[in-house]
C-alpha cells in the first residue's frame, strides 16, 4: 500500500492541509522542532485506525479529521476519510474506491487486520522506541501469525482473546457467576434434593409397616381393653352378689347339717337319676351315630381341601390360606392396582409406538438424501467447467472475447439457477430432518418418563405381592384366580372347623352322659335298703316329718338366694363363671380387683389414644407420599440442568481446544519463522556495520540476541557499544517489518531521526540500507536535520521525494535559507 496524499480538514496545529504527492518509495520529512511532525505521523495512524474526539482536536479549528489517498498493489486507488464521532468510539470512518463507490467492505477485508497499537509498534520507528526489541513482545508475534494466514485468515490476537472471553465467560478457577459453576452448583442442589426425596420415598414401605404394627398394636390394645371391661364387669357383678352368696353358703350349711338330710336328698335324687338313665340311653345311641356321620365328612373334606391347596404350590398350606385376609379392601386394591398397571403400560407402548413412528418417519426421509447427493457430482462438474471455460476466454484472442462473454454469462446463469432450486431443496429438506430429530428427541423423553411410572408402577404391585408374601412372577389376573380358589378353601376350611366343632360337642355330650350314667350308677349302689327305710317306726317318720318341713324352709330360701344370683349373672351362661368366681375369693379381693382393673383401662386407654394419633399421622404421610410427584419434576429439571451443562461444557471444550490448537500453530510457525527474522536482521547488521558483524541470532528458548563478528565470536548485545547496540535494534526492528510486510500488502515505513547519534559513516551505511528498503516498501523519513535531507539526496538520489513542514502546511523541500530558521 502507498501513501499517495495527505488531507488534513483539522487536528492538532493543522488545519486544512493538503499535502503534495508523495514518491512510492523514500519521502524525507524535514521540519524543525514543534513542527508537527509527530502529529501527522499520529494523523495517519488515526485515520487508518481510529479518531476519538479527545485525540489531538483542532487547535485552529475546522473538522477533526481529515483524508488519506493511497494506493494499493494492484494500482488501485482509495480515499479513507475518518471524523470524529463523540458517539462511536473509532469515528466516521469511510473507503471510496476510484468510481466513488463505498469500499469499506474491501478495506476491512484486505487492510484492517491489524489495529492502531501494533501499527505504532511495528512500522513507526522512533529513537525513543529504537530499543524495543519486537521479538521479545509477544502480541507482535501474536499478530505476525495472523499475518501469516493472509488476509482472509483468520485474525490471531482477536480470536485468542475471543476464546479467553468464552472460556472466562463460561467457566473461571473460583469463579462464581460463571454459568458452568452455577450449573454445577444447581445441579449438586437438585440432586441433594433428590436424594432427599427419594430418600422419603423409599420410606414408604417402612411407615406402610410402621402402620400395619400400630394398627396390629391397636387390635391388641381394642381387645385387652374389651377384656378387662368383661373382667370389671365380671368383678362387678361378683361384688353385687357376694351378699347373696354369703346367704346361701350359710343357708347350705345349715341344710347340709340337719340330721339324714343327706339320705334324704340321695334319694330323691335317685329317683329323678332312674328317670335320666331311661331317657339318656337313645340319646346316646343318637350321639354315637352322628359322631360316626361326621368324622367320615370330616376326613371327605379333608382330602378334598388338600387336593386345592396342592394347585396353588408348596408355599401354601392350610394354616396360611386360614389366616389369609380377603375383604373388599383388598379386592378394591387389587382392582385398582391391576387399572393402574394397564393404563401405565398402554401409555408407555403408546409412547414407544411413537418413537418407533418417528424413527421410520426420519429413516424415510433420510433415504431420500441420496438424490441430492447425487447433485454435488454435477455442481462440481458444472464449477470446474465454467472455471476452464473463464481460462479459456482470458487466454483467447480480444476478436471473440464479447461473444464468448456473452455465452458463459448465459451459461452461468441457467446453471446458477438451478444450483439455487437445488440448494433451497437441500435446505428443505435438512429443515424437515432436523425437525424430526426435535421431535423424536422429545418422544423419547416421554417415553422415558411413561417407562418410568411404568416401572414405578410395577415395582409397587411387587411390593403389594412381597407385603401379602405372594408369588412375585404373578399378574393381577392370576392373583384374582388364585384368591377366588383361597375364598373357597376358606369355606371348605370353616365348614370342616364347624365339623370339627360340632364333632367335638357331640363327643362331650356323650362323654357326658356316659360319666353322668356312671356316677348315679355309684349312687344308687350307696342307698341304704328301701325295704329297712318303709319298716322304720312311727318316730323315725315324725322326725321325718319335722326334717322335711325344715329341709323345704332352707331349700325354698336356697332356691331364692339362687334366683337373686341368676339375676345377678346375666347372661344366663356366666351363672357358672360367677359361682366358680364367688367360691374362689372373697369380697376384699373382690374390691382390690376393680380397683386395680379399672386403673389398667384407663392405662390402656392412654396408650390406645396415642397409638391412634401416630396412626393418623402415619395415614396422612402416606397419602403424601402416595400423591407426592416432586422425584418427577427434580428428575426433569436434573435433566434439563444436565443438558445445559453439557452444552456449555461442551463450548468450553471447543473453545479450550481450539486456543490449544491456535497456540500449538503459532509455536510452530515462530519455531519455522524466527530464523527468517533473524536473516533479515543479519543483512540489515551487516549492511550497518559494512560487513564487521555476520550474524544476529536469538538460540530456540532465549530471549537474549546475540551477534557474530567477523572473526567468529559471538557476542551479547550488552557486550557492543551503543552505537553498534543502536544499529542492532534498528536491523532486528526492519527485520521483523520485512517479514511482516512479505506476508501482508507491504505498509508504509514511518521512521523519525533514527540516526540523530549515529557517526557520519554509520549513518551513511543506514542511510543506505534504508534507501534500498524504500525500493519495496513505501518510506516516510523525518528529521529536524537539515544534513540528513542532504546526506539521502547524496546517496539516494533515484525515488528520493523531500519535503518541509513549514506554517502548519506540507511543501517541496527548498534547499537555501529560511532565515536562519532552519535547523543545524
Amino acid at each position: 500500500m502507498k501513501i499517495k496524499k495527505i488531507n488534513i480538514n483539522g487536528y492538532g496545529q493543522f488545519r486544512d492541509l493538503m499535502s503534495p504527492q508523495f514518491s512510492d518509495r523514500l519521502n524525507v520529512i524535514y521540519g524543525s522542532n514543534e513542527a508537527g511532525k509527530s502529529t501527522l505521523m499520529s494523523f495517519v495512524a488515526c485515520v487508518l485506525y481510529g479518531l476519538q474526539s479527545h485525540e489531538c482536536p483542532p487547535l485552529q479549528g475546522g473538522v477533526h479529521g481529515g483524508k488519506i489517498y493511497i494506493q494499493d498493489s494492484y494500482s488501485r486507488y482509495y480515499t479513507l476519510e475518518r471524523l470524529a464521532n463523540p458517539r462511536k468510539k473509532s469515528g466516521e470512518f469511510l473507503c471510496i474506491d476510484e468510481q466513488g463507490e463505498d469500499a469499506n467492505a474491501l478495506w476491512d477485508m484486505n487492510f484492517a487486520n491489524i489495529d492502531k497499537e501494533l501499527f505504532k509498534a511495528i512500522f513507526w520507528l522512533s529513537y525513543e522506541e529504537l530499543t524495543k526489541l519486537p521479538l521479545e513482545q509477544g502480541r507482535l508475534a501474536d499478530y505476525l501469525y495472523s499475518a501469516s494466514l493472509g488476509a482472509h485468515g483468520v485474525n490471531y490476537v482477536e480470536t485468542i482473546n475471543t476464546l479467553d472471553n468464552k472460556r472466562q465467560g463460561l467457566f473461571r478457577r473460583k469463579g462464581k457467576k460463571q454459568p458452568i459453576i452455577q450449573q454445577i452448583s444447581t445441579l449438586s442442589n437438585l440432586d441433594n434434593q433428590y436424594n432427599q426425596v427419594k430418600l422419603e420415598l423409599d420410606c414408604y414401605s417402612q411407615i406402610s409397616e410402621s402402620k400395619q404394627i400400630i394398627e396390629t398394636e391397636i387390635q391388641g390394645l381394642t381387645t385387652a381393653v374389651g377384656k378387662l371391661q368383661n373382667q370389671l364387669l365380671f368383678s362387678k357383678k361378683l361384688e353385687r352378689a357376694w351378699a347373696h352368696w354369703e346367704r346361701y353358703i350359710n343357708t347350705r350349711e345349715q341344710l347340709e347339717s340337719l340330721c339324714s338330710v343327706e339320705q334324704q336328698r340321695l334319694w330323691q335324687e335317685a329317683q329323678a337319676d332312674i328317670e335320666l338313665i331311661l331317657d339318656n340311653i337313645p340319646r346316646q345311641r343318637q350321639l354315637r351315630e352322628k359322631v360316626k356321620e361326621l368324622e367320615i365328612d370330616e376326613q371327605q373334606l379333608s382330602a378334598k381341601i388338600r387336593a386345592e391347596i396342592d394347585k396353588l404350590g408348596l408355599a401354601w398350606d392350610e394354616h396360611r390360606i386360614a389366616d389369609f385376609v380377603i375383604d373388599l379392601s383388598l379386592k378394591e386394591q387389587l382392582r385398582t392396582i391391576d387399572n393402574k398397571l394397564s393404563k401405565q403400560e398402554q401409555e408407555e407402548n403408546h409412547k414407544r409406538g411413537i418413537v418407533n413412528e418417528l424413527e421410520e418417519q426420519k429413516f424415510l426421509h433420510k433415504s431420500s438424501q441420496k438424490p441430492w447427493s447425487q447433485l454435488i457430482q454435477p455442481s462440481l462438474l458444472t464449477i470446474v467447467v465454467l472455471g476452464a471455460m473463464t481460462g479459456v476466454l482470458l487466454g483467447g484472442d480480444a476478436g471473440s472475447f464479447i461473444d464468448d462473454l456473452v455465452t458463459l454469462l448465459l451459461f452461468i446463469g441457467s446453471g446458477t439457477a438451478v444450483l439455487f432450486a437445488w440448494g433451497y431443496a437441500y435446505n428443505q429438506w435438512r429443515a424437515v430432518l432436523k425437525d424430526r430429530e426435535l421431535r423424536i428427541k422429545q418422544a423419547k423423553y416421554q417415553h422415558r418418563l411413561a417407562d418410568e411410572r411404568n416401572q414405578h408402577a410395577i415395582g409397587e404391585w411387587k411390593q403389594w405381592l412381597m407385603e401379602r408374601n405372594l408369588p412375585l412372577e404373578a399378574n393381577p389376573s392370576q392373583i384374582n384366580t388364585m384368591i377366588v380358589v383361597i375364598e373357597n378353601i376358606q369355606y371348605q376350611i370353616n365348614t370342616k372347623n364347624n365339623m370339627k366343632v360340632k364333632l367335638t360337642d357331640y363327643r362331650q355330650e356323650l362323654e357326658s352322659k356316659c360319666l353322668q350314667m356312671k356316677n348315679i350308677m355309684e349312687k344308687l349302689n350307696l342307698l341304704p335298703d328301701k325295704d329297712h327305710l318303709i319298716q322304720d317306726d312311727l318316730q323315725i317318720e315324725s322326725y321325718f316329718e319335722r326334717l322335711n318341713e325344715r329341709i323345704s324352709v332352707k331349700l325354698n330360701l336356697l332356691e331364692q338366694l339362687e334366683q337373686s344370683i341368676r339375676l345377678l349373672a346375666q347372661p344366663e351362661h356366666q351363672m357358672e363363671e360367677i359361682v366358680q368366681g364367688l367360691q374362689k375369693t372373697n369380697i376384699l379381693q373382690i374390691q382390690a380387683q376393680i380397683e386395680l382393673t379399672t386403673k389398667e383401662i384407663a392405662d390402656v386407654n392412654s396408650t390406645l389414644s396415642t397409638q391412634r394419633e401416630q396412626l393418623g399421622k402415619l395415614q396422612l404421610q402416606l397419602e403424601q407420599l402416595a400423591t407426592d410427584n416432586r422425584l418427577v419434576e427434580l428428575n426433569l429439571q436434573r435433566t434439563k440442568e444436565h443438558e445445559a451443562l453439557f452444552a456449555n461444557v461442551k463450548e468450553w471444550t471447543i473453545a479450550t481446544m481450539a486456543k490449544w490448537v491456535l497456540e500449538k500453530s503459532k509455536q510452530t510457525f515462530e519455531a519455522e519463522h524466527q530464523p527468517e527474522v533473524m536473516r533479515l536482521a543479519s543483512e540489515f547488521f551487516k549492511a550497518f556495520t559494512e560487513q564487521a558483524y555476520q550474524q544476529v541470532a536469538l538460540p530456540i528458548g532465549e530471549k537474549k540476541i546475540r551477534v557474530r563478528n567477523k572473526k567468529g565470536d559471538w557476542l551479547q548485545a550488552e557486550q557492543l557499544s551503543q552505537g553498534t547496540k543502536e544499529q542492532l535494534y534498528l536491523a532486528l526492528r526492519l527485520g521483523f517489518m520485512q517479514q511482516f510486510n512479505n506476508r501482508q500488502i507491504g505498509w508504509p515505513i514511518f521512521m523519525d531521526d533514527l540516526v540523530v547519534n549515529f557517526d557520519r559513516e554509520r549513518m551513511l551505511s543506514t542511510m543506505r540500507t534504508i534507501s534500498g528498503l524504500s525500493a519495496q516498501h513505501q518510506i516516510f523519513f523525518f528529521t529536524c536535520h537539515e544534513h540528513v535531507i542532504e546526506a539521502f539526496e547524496e546517496i539516494a538520489p533515484d525515488g528520493l521525494a523531500t519535503f518541509e513542514l513549514r506554517e502548519q502546511n506540507i511543501e517541496s523541500y527548498r534547499k537555501g535559507i529560511n532565515n536562519g530558521t532552519r535547523a543545524d
